[in-house]
């Protein structure tokens, strides 16, 4: 067996500038040392995971125009852990969704890098086949915030094939968090447009324009005619596959009670957040779990709103998944029976000490080759092997058990 390198590479543990450990994986001994040649191993879930670390590691910068300060910021002392993992399923919503799991650490070791009003938010540049023609809403009973064809054809653009007539629809849905906000802003310039100081970032992230004003309910929720005077954080929070759409808020009738004009389709970007803690301090760490659902007409789209009895369907299909299968996944801990080796450094035998009647004893060098095996036996002779750095496996019916293990002579 050659351990992959994928495995090796697997970042475990951190060095003395970083946290001990970092990316999850099976500590068989209980030593918090993240050892592949010894069979230890990286958790993942799904079938195929990707691992990112990311933080925000820079000096304080300060923003100016024309000579004037705008902002002054600093690093959060944040560091985020992203597990982006997928199924190969017979369950087409599953097969076809992307799940994520987001651990957030303060890596700070003082209280004046507490936060107090902390946000996390995920955003989605949709582009759902032609980017310039969606609509986007939000589902509040299900946790969802989504994008869908604002037109009734979705044309191929730069070399891109689009879902033609058969409409299609995309959600991040928030596993085990209710939605908190859930806002659109367009690719342009103005108040409802692209971010591009952090307070505007900030702002977006608490549901409200770049300019801090409020969400009003109703219109584009801005500034067009039929905007109202009540104020929300989640956009467009009606279903737009309703016979009739009048008396709920979408982008096809944002008029509520009467027809009013369709917003103009485009090029829609969304930044929604769950409900998690506004507060993280110093040493302290949140997790959230959400998925990417895809759903898309089998036939002709005989409305906009069509892929969305089918979107929602999907949407309950991935929450039961990971409600009932993901969360239940168990992987292997740290064994109870520990054996031990004496001594350590040893000459030219060692003997091992363990309570279980029926095992087996390997003796690995440092790059995994089983050079010695016996059965039962609770003593090794060392005399073959030369100076260096061993590994002893032990192997019996509570699973896998491997120490290290130094001979000079």
């Amino acid at each position: 067996y050659l351990t992959p390198q994928s495995i090796l590479d697997w970042p475990g543990n951190g060095t003395s500038n970083t946290a001990q450990n970092l990316a999850p994986y099976a500590d068989l001994d209980g030593d918090q040392i993240y050892e592949p040649l010894s069979g230890e191993y990286p958790i993942i879930k799904g079938d195929q995971a990707v691992y990112l670390i990311l933080n925000d590691y820079r000096e304080e910068d300060t923003l100016r125009h024309l000579g004037n300060v705008v902002e002054t910021y600093g690093p959060l002392k944040i560091e985020i852990h992203v597990m982006l993992y997928a199924f190969a399923n017979n369950i087409p919503a599953i097969s076809n969704s992307v799940f994520v799991e987001t651990s957030i650490y303060n890596r700070s070791n003082s209280a004046i890098d507490d936060h107090n009003d902390f946000h996390a938010s995920i955003y989605a540049d949709f582009d759902l086949g032609n980017p310039s023609d969606d609509y986007v809403g939000t589902n509040i009973s299900k946790n969802l915030f989504y994008a869908y064809n604002g037109d009734f054809f979705d044309e191929a653009t730069s070399g891109h094939a689009g879902y033609g007539s058969n409409l299609a629809a995309q959600g991040i849905l928030f596993l085990d968090n209710n939605i908190e906000d859930a806002i659109y802003y367009n690719s342009s310039s103005g108040q409802n447009g692209d971010p591009s100081i952090p307070s505007h970032f900030a702002n977006y992230q608490r549901g409200k324009w770049k300019n801090g004003s409020q969400i009003k309910y109703g219109g584009d929720g801005y500034s067009s005619a039929c905007t109202t005077n009540t104020f929300s954080k989640l956009m467009f929070d009606g279903n737009p596959n309703l016979s009739s759409q009048s008396a709920v808020w979408t982008e096809k009738f944002p008029c509520i009670g009467s027809a009013g004009i369709s917003n103009a389709p485009g090029d829609r970007r969304m930044l929604g957040g769950p409900s998690i803690s506004k507060n993280l301090a110093h040493g302290q760490s949140l997790q959230f779990n959400y998925a990417y659902v895809f759903a898309q007409d089998d036939q002709t789209s005989q409305s906009l709103g069509s892929p969305f009895a089918k979107l929602f369907q999907e949407t309950d299909i991935v929450q039961a998944f990971y409600d009932n299968t993901i969360t239940n996944i168990k992987h292997v801990e740290a064994v109870s029976n520990e054996f031990k080796i004496f001594p350590n450094p040893a000459g030219s035998q060692i003997q091992v000490k363990t309570e279980s009647k029926n095992f087996e004893i390997e003796l690995l060098d440092m790059k995994g080759s089983v050079l010695l095996k016996t059965k039962n036996t609770a003593s090794l002779d060392l005399s073959p092997f030369e100076n260096g750095v061993y590994f002893v496996r032990m192997i019996d019916q509570h699973g896998i058990q491997t120490k290290k293990l130094i001979i000079t002579k």
